[in-house]
């Protein structure tokens, strides 16, 4: 009997707080309720708010304050009332964030590092640079591309790369060959400079 009582008196009395949590829309009075709000005295007293931003918290008789947590940057604290009062919780709302947009600024030409092969990207901006008429007069400023006279006569043009020209280089569109046989010799003079969006140069092996 002695032990029993002397265990009755070692625990500590508890009582419980009852309330809402809300959060109030800007520009107005109308308040809605949070779900899944955190209300916690310690580690060991807490409870999620429900559906309707109800909490029911059973703490020891000797706290005196509750933390109300909502989200990860909001947090806020009441005082325990003395009586059983139901205590509201109100939270601004966050702020909403307008559309983000992200914007890089990309070179004229640069080499791609994704792929295993060595590729240098060269875009409009490039051609633009030299743009006249057709896309052979469009790497004058290209020092990877060299396009040089196949026929004094007629004007054509022909890609050449590190000195190869002919059967060494290939031209495509897509991954798909673009320029070859008889148009390997005209086929720069035909294409527009300006209309090509960018163009990838990969020097292989060979």
């Amino acid at each position: 009997m002695l032990f029993l009582v002397l265990n009755a008196s070692a625990q500590q009395a508890v009582k419980t707080v009852q309330g809402t949590v809300m959060e109030r829309r800007p520009g107005g009075n109308i308040t809605t309720p949070i779900k899944g709000a955190l209300v916690y005295s310690n580690k060991k007293y807490k409870v999620l708010t429900d559906a309707d931003g109800k909490f029911s918290l059973l703490i020891p008789d000797t706290v005196q304050r509750i933390w109300i947590k909502a989200g990860e940057n909001r947090l806020d604290s009441a005082a325990v009332p003395k009586n059983n009062e139901r205590l509201t919780i109100v939270f601004a709302q966050m702020a909403q964030l307008n559309d983000v947009v992200i914007t890089q600024h990309r070179f004229s030409t640069e080499i791609s590092l994704l792929p295993t092969i060595k590729t240098e990207r060269i875009g409009a901006r490039e051609l633009l640079k030299a743009a006249c008429c057709n896309l052979s007069e469009s790497f004058e400023t290209t020092p990877s591309v060299d396009v040089a006279f196949t026929d004094a006569i007629t004007g054509y043009k022909q890609i050449q790369l590190l000195g190869l020209a002919g059967p060494y280089t290939l031209i495509t569109r897509e991954n798909i060959p673009e320029v070859r046989g008889l148009a390997a010799v005209t086929g720069l003079s035909f294409t527009p400079g300006p209309w090509i969006q960018n163009m990838q140069l990969s020097k292989g092996t060979g």
